[in-house]
């Protein structure tokens, strides 16, 4: 029998808090208000606190120059140095995948490259279909990572988890964007279902690359 632990009230915080990050919902430069945030949630303020303090190792909650609590504010530097960082440990991340790629995970890949094509070419809520993608996304690159089997790998990716998480959702807001993610995807399953490990490592890096570049191009032009 297998006993299920709830789940930490703080943790449960820590997760609303961090959606409405990503979500927008609180917006890049709010500010935090500890007091608030636990009456809005009717929560004590211990959880809250603990909570921020978790997003604050995130990247996601900062301190300004008054050392006032706000929402982290996403920018060009810090985005180049996310990026390079993602182009160098993934792509090394792809290459291990593809030389320990087992069937079973093959067919965990192809199923969300399926269901990534079915919001690639629907017509629906953009809000929605960005959410949708936006998590698809993430779970793929997170399979890779995982069948990497590199614990030490897998740790210095996860540091780059949240932020990461955060600038995706500015890139694949665009549906063509996104259908360019998924072809791009679909060039990095074939290489590891291919076992071939220098492709894979070199797809990644390209389809890093390719949004950096494009994020990039977009801070630019809201500059």
């Amino acid at each position: 029998m297998k006993i299920s632990k709830p789940v930490p009230l703080y943790m449960q915080v820590y997760d609303s808090l961090k959606a409405d990050i990503i979500k927008g919902t609180l917006k890049p430069g709010e500010r935090i208000n500890e007091v608030q945030l636990s009456q809005q949630l009717d929560v004590s303020r211990g959880p809250v606190r603990e909570s921020i303090s978790k997003l604050e190792q995130d990247g996601l909650i900062l301190r300004n120059k008054r050392n006032a609590l706000e929402v982290y504010t996403p920018n060009l530097e810090d985005l180049k140095e996310i990026y390079e960082c993602r182009m160098a440990l993934e792509s090394m991340a792809a290459e291990k995948a593809a030389r320990f790629i087992t069937g079973t995970e093959v067919e965990v890949l192809e199923d969300l490259l399926s269901r990534s094509l079915e919001i690639v070419n629907s017509k629906e809520d953009a809000g929605e279909t960005t959410v949708l993608f936006l998590e698809l996304n993430s779970e793929f690159h997170n399979t890779i990572i995982g069948i990497s089997g590199n614990k030490r790998l897998m740790a210095q990716i996860d540091q780059l988890k949240s932020l990461t998480k955060l600038y995706r959702k500015y890139n694949i807001h665009d549906r063509e964007r996104r259908r360019t993610a998924h072809l791009q995807h679909n060039e990095i399953f074939q290489a590891l279902k291919d076992e071939e490990a220098d492709k894979a490592r070199e797809m990644m890096s390209v389809h890093i690359k390719y949004d950096m570049e494009s994020l990039s191009d977009l801070f630019v032009g809201k500059a």
